[in-house]
Formats: structure tokens, sequence, C-alpha cells
């Protein structure tokens, strides 16, 4: 059972500090998974940060070296793990990538810290997820009154 986890934003913020959440979370991941790490940086630097922070008990370490130019890192680590054997679950920051793992059938964690937040995407204006609910609802009315129209071997419930 292979859980991968992505260091940065799960384990560490931006400025490298460590997330102790994200710690924790690490800890209570290793006792039920083969843990992979997945990070953007150079080996040395990762190696350097996960023993000074006191990261272990590991499966491996996918850095910065494990990827072809023009794939992105992260979904080349998965298929790295994926030839390793199953992934059953998926630990990142990132919510585009969280969405895209998911549409790939893998169980992930989106892990959401205040002091750490990163999408690929602009955030939606309010008005427009209000308007896609209001969308959303008609729609529902509309197949709701299409079902109570059709009439069922002659019985109507009202």
């Amino acid at each position: 059972m292979t859980a991968i986890l992505v260091v940065d934003g799960v384990l560490r913020r931006d400025n490298g500090e460590p997330i102790p959440e994200g710690l924790k979370l690490f800890r209570t991941l290793v006792v039920s998974y083969r843990v992979v790490l997945s990070s953007n940086e150079d080996p040395k630097m990762i190696d350097h940060w996960l023993k000074s922070n006191y990261v272990f008990d590991y499966a491996n370490v996918l850095d910065n070296t494990s990827f072809y130019e023009g794939q992105d890192i992260r979904i080349r680590h998965l298929e790295l793990s994926r030839g390793d054997g199953k992934v059953e679950l998926y630990v990142d920051a990132d919510p585009d990538m969280c969405a895209e793992v998911l549409g790939m059938g893998i169980p992930t964690i989106l892990f959401s810290t205040p002091s750490y937040l990163k999408s690929h995407r602009a955030i939606k204006p309010w008005t427009s997820i209000a308007e896609e609910q209001e969308r959303q609802k008609l729609k529902r009315a509309e197949n709701f009154s299409k079902y109570m129209d059709n009439d069922f071997e002659g019985i109507r419930f009202e």
C-alpha cells in the first residue's frame, strides 16, 4: 500500500519552515502505508531538509532528477510509484493536482493550511459560484418536474 506525499505545501512552507500538522500527518501515514515523498528539489537539498527535520521511515524520495523535459514532475513521480505497485493515496496542497489524480481513480487528500496555498487557476468570483448554484437548482427542479409528469403504469404520486 503506497501513499505519495508531496513535500512542498504538506511538510514544509515556501520558506523551508516545517508545517507541524503535515509532519503529524506523515507520521500517521507511515504506520499504515509505504510513503513515497515527492519533491521538486535537488536530491542533496531535500535529503538535508528531511534529516534536519527528523523525517525518517519513508520508503523513497522522488526528486527533480526523476522526470523528463516537458513532463509534469508530479505526474512522473506518480507514474514511477505506480510502477512499484498500487498507489492507494495521494496527498498534496495543490487542488488542481489533487483533482487530476482523483480523475485517475486514486483517492486524494487535499492538505490545506492557512499559510500555504498554491493553485494554477484564478479564484472564481463569488457571483459566478452563486450563479452556478442557481443554475443547478433550476436544472434539478426541471428534472423533478419531468419525473413527476411521467405516468407510472396508472399510478401517480402527488
